[in-house]
């Protein structure tokens, strides 16, 4: 996909917690291989953050998702520190006010419902929601064979149901190719 100036985009950051973090910005300008972006303002740090990135790290904004209510295991994507990250609830506070643990880490944070939202996976100029907002919860990390893969695949099970949900990330490392593949068994 190309972007154009003006663009709200969503820019892979890797090297945040074990599965990346995907932190919002406007395309400057590009040549259709690489992005200058500048990102959305910190409130707490003036300065405008502007990178040029490769096309493959980056994405169109998702759309707004309706109202969810989470549930406890719930896996969605947390607003922390000026990018959305890989969270699962631990704990329901309040009606909109929920504790969630970052995947990977041990960092645990309160959280609104409005700094909350679904999963989604930009794949063939779609957007798939990777699992439902309610009723999935993490099961394991399993490990796959001897090569080095940049993050764990995610694996998720319906509580309802017992599907289960993989997301794996199709990138060894030094490969350039940003796909990823969702099977669902069950």
């Amino acid at each position: 996909m190309r972007f154009f100036k003006g663009s709200k985009v969503e820019v892979l950051q890797e090297a945040e917690v074990p599965f990346g973090s995907w932190r919002p910005g406007e395309i400057i300008s590009g040549n259709g291989h690489t992005y200058l972006v500048r990102y959305d303002e910190s409130p707490v740090d003036s300065s405008v953050a502007v990178e040029r990135m490769p096309r493959r790290l980056i994405r169109p904004s998702p759309p707004t998702d309706d109202p969810v209510r989470w549930s406890l295991g719930s896996i969605l994507e947390a607003f922390d520190s000026y990018s959305w990250k890989v969270a699962e609830v631990v704990r329901v506070l309040r009606k909109n006010q929920y504790l969630v643990r970052l995947l990977g880490s041990s960092l645990e944070l309160s959280a609104h419902a409005s700094d909350l939202r679904l999963r989604k996976l930009w794949l063939d100029d779609r957007w798939i929601v990777t699992q439902k907002g309610q009723g999935w919860r993490l099961v394991k990390h399993p490990s796959i064979g001897s090569y080095k893969w940049r993050s764990l695949p995610h694996v998720l099970q319906c509580d309802k149901c017992d599907n289960i949900s993989i997301e794996l990330p199709l990138v060894k490392q030094g490969q350039e190719c940003g796909s990823r593949l969702v099977l669902v068994a069950g």
